[in-house]
């Protein structure tokens, strides 16, 4: 099978050279043998599991390992990575064992090489087996300059002779593909190769590149021996191993700099031209060790998978509890854990707390699977003497490792519900005013029955028992009109009873329709124009009274959000069902979003720097933008989109940087992946990235106004 499979491949790369072509083979030549091959292999389920355990991992069989790593590497284009080097546990760690310097086996060593390669492109592989590359990088540079002198003496020193002037090409040095392994043991017949003509015609008429044949494209340029495996087959394996660990670019940026220690020195008259290059490369592209702008503009174009978001939702006052009596925090407060690259969320271990006694702090659970967890337990005692106060969620892995010690927004702390009538300017924190968010709850007056949550959900309404919506209240501007939309129909001010409300999810946008606010009392709602002065007070109980339906109110039926007809007992009250009275309080929200760029670094991620607003001073080259937050430290550089800009620490609240010209952003890449297609405009997310690597999204862009419409170059 690896013979058939070789020579399929040979003869389609002579065939279709485009090696910049990233579709499988099947799809762009359907009658091809390579395409019909790796499709017959990818549909066999069980055929990948049979050669890992049976023949790569066979014990004290050498020679039938040997075979099996030269017969997985030839079917990995036709195979899914993540799931190839899944299992069985141990396979990563043996491929090490194999290719480093205790393996005697040369055949072995170089085809474990070739496929620690292809399980290190999956970041998660690099990540959770980065310790073992401290004693095979090492190993592998020598072993690389080893083979060259090797080839080099078979060749009479001609190899030796040969000077590289620019970048290296990879097609002297023979290849295969570095992703993930798999094959079939049942037998098939190869189709007949169709005319190239057709092919072609074929190859016009299709555009799907959603395929895995990328996986072999980065080895798909040249010729390659991989039975007997020759020397400069050994050799490619060894960059492609090299190129996909981020700690082989901080060796070679120390050893540039000279300063590597004496375990790892490697001067730079020693490397190959190969790997010169590859250093040459890397430290002009990469201020920090293992990010590119390559590698930041993948994490840019899917922070969906690469991220890690942790948001904490919590009120924004709390009562104390007295004596004997514990007054838990509600809503409670809620942690969401959005972990990266699909890691499931509980595989993550989280406290959470409000002092420094972690004897005291809640598990949070994530068991459900579903990305969050509520600590229902949560309280400040009288002995607590703090007026303000944060919560802080501490996030570990299963092995124990700190992720890092994330902070709530502050939170005040209150005795009771105010009572005022009026307006007090000393009290205003304890007021709710427009554009802030907040959250809406029911408590039953019953014990049996369960406090709900006003929540959206899929885009609808409900009131949720384990789960609350942060939603931001908006004053409605009377004056101007209902035909007004948006923000042009709120103002600013603190809400009283009477006034007319938008509430709006935070999130998702969703509003509710208009609505008036009004004062409850026992279950009567009290329409007294008297109350228009009274301000809505932290944890009031209030009802949310439809606009045009004078009897209707917001209220609950179970989980669902339903309108209630209220009775009328006079003149200025209504009477309401237990359902429609609604208790307000102020909320908040703290988001942290990070990613380990170059793969899991040895220090926590927090304290995360946060972002708040950015200001932009002078025009033209002399332009600098100031950010303004927390938690900056010296170690943080700004990044526009892909591209690194020297940062000036001010200190931990500022940050400045000289904006880069319009004309260095504005290149191929950035002009289709930044550009408004509205506006022209050049708009470019700003990041913070740490020293070690770690990605940290500010939510804010700089946009570069288009040069047409503003006339410059």
């Amino acid at each position: 099978m690896s013979v058939m499979l070789e020579t399929a491949t040979e003869e389609f790369k002579k065939n279709y050279p485009d090696p910049l072509d990233d579709r499988h083979p099947h799809r762009t030549h359907p009658d091809s043998k390579l395409g019909n091959i790796l499709k017959v292999i990818f549909n066999n389920d069980d055929f990948m599991t049979k050669l890992v355990v049976s023949y790569v991992l066979a014990r004290d069989n050498p020679e039938l390992s040997i075979q099996g790593c030269r017969l997985l590497l030839a079917c990995l284009p036709g195979l899914d990575s993540k799931v190839v080097f899944s299992e069985p546990e141990d396979f990563i760690p043996r491929l090490y064992q194999w290719a480093g310097p205790e393996s005697t086996n040369e055949a072995l060593q170089g085809y474990a090489t070739g496929l620690l390669a292809a399980a290190l492109g999956n970041p998660e592989n690099a990540s959770k087996y980065r310790i073992y590359n401290t004693t095979m990088i090492p190993f592998a540079l020598s072993r690389l300059r080893e083979l060259r002198a090797r080839v080099a003496e078979e060749n009479g020193g001609e190899a030796q002779n040969q000077k590289l002037t620019g970048p290296t090409d990879f097609s002297e040095l023979n290849g295969v593909s570095n992703k993930s392994p798999s094959i079939s043991i049942r037998e098939f017949e190869v189709p007949t190769t169709i005319a190239e003509e057709n092919e072609q015609e074929n190859l016009k008429n299709l555009d799907d590149s959603n395929s895995k044949w990328d996986i072999i494209q980065p080895f798909s340029i040249g010729t390659q021996q991989m039975y007997p495996l020759s020397l400069a087959t050994y050799q490619r394996f060894i960059l492609q191993y090299l190129k996909s660990c981020g700690e082989y670019q901080d060796k070679m940026t120390t050893q540039i700099q000279g300063t590597s220690s004496a375990r790892d020195q490697v001067h730079r008259e020693e490397l190959s031209p190969y790997e010169t290059h590859y250093i040459d490369d890397f430290s002009r592209l990469c201020p920090y060790p293992g990010l590119t702008p390559s590698r930041m503009l993948d994490f840019l174009l899917n922070k969906d998978y690469y991220e890690t978001v942790l948001t904490i939702l919590h009120a924004s006052v709390a009562q104390k509890s007295y004596g004997s009596e514990r007054r838990f925090f509600c809503p409670p407060p809620c942690v969401y854990l959005s972990t990266a690259m699909n890691q499931r969320s509980k595989e993550y271990i989280a406290y959470i707390g409000v002092d420094s006694d972690y004897t005291e702090w809640q598990q949070l659970d994530f068991s459900n699977g579903k990305g969050y967890s509520a600590a229902k337990k949560i309280y400040i005692s009288d002995s607590d003497a703090r007026k303000v106060f944060n919560l802080n969620t501490k996030v570990l892995n299963k092995c124990g490792r700190e992720i890092g010690l994330f902070p709530s927004q502050r939170i005040s702390v209150i005795s009771k519900p105010p009572k005022n009538k009026k307006w007090m300017k000393s009290q205003h924190r304890k007021y709710i005013a427009s554009g802030t968010n907040v959250a809406i709850f029911h408590r039953p007056r019953s014990q049996r029955l369960r406090t709900r949550y006003l929540n959206v959900e899929e885009d609808a309404f409900q009131a949720s028992s384990t789960k609350w919506s942060v939603f931001t209240i908006y004053l409605f501007d009377d004056e101007r009109g209902i035909q007004e939309a948006g923000n042009s129909a709120v103002r600013d001010g603190f809400l009283k009873y009477g006034s007319v409300v938008i509430l709006v999810d935070s999130v998702t946008g969703i509003a509710l329709p208009r609505m008036r606010i009004r004062k409850v009392d026992k279950k009567q709602v009290i329409l007294d124009a008297t109350c228009s002065e009274e301000p809505v007070s932290q944890l009031h109980t209030c009802a949310f009274q439809m606009i045009g339906k004078e009897k209707a109110y917001l209220s609950l039926s179970d989980e669902k959000i339903i309108q209630h007809e209220a009775q009328i007992i006079g003149e200025n009250r209504h009477e309401i069902s237990d359902g429609a009275a609604w208790t307000i309080i102020s909320a908040e929200k703290a988001e942290y979003r990070f990613f380990e760029a170059t793969g899991q670094v040895d220090t926590p991620i927090s304290p995360c720097p946060v972002v708040e607003s950015l200001d932009v001073n002078g025009h033209g080259e002399s332009t600098h933008v100031e950010l303004h937050g927390r938690d900056f430290k010296p170690n943080l550089k700004i990044w526009f989109g892909s591209t690194p800009v020297e940062t000036t620490f001010r200190s931990e609240e500022n940050l400045s940087c000289k904006v880069p010209s319009v004309t260095k952003m504005k290149n191929e890449q950035t002009n289709w992946i930044f550009t408004n297609k509205t506006t022209g405009d050049i708009e470019l997310p700003i990041s913070l990235v740490r020293d070690d690597g770690v990605i940290y999204s500010s939510g804010l862009t700089y946009s570069y106004k288009s040069m047409e419409r503003h006339g410059t170059v």
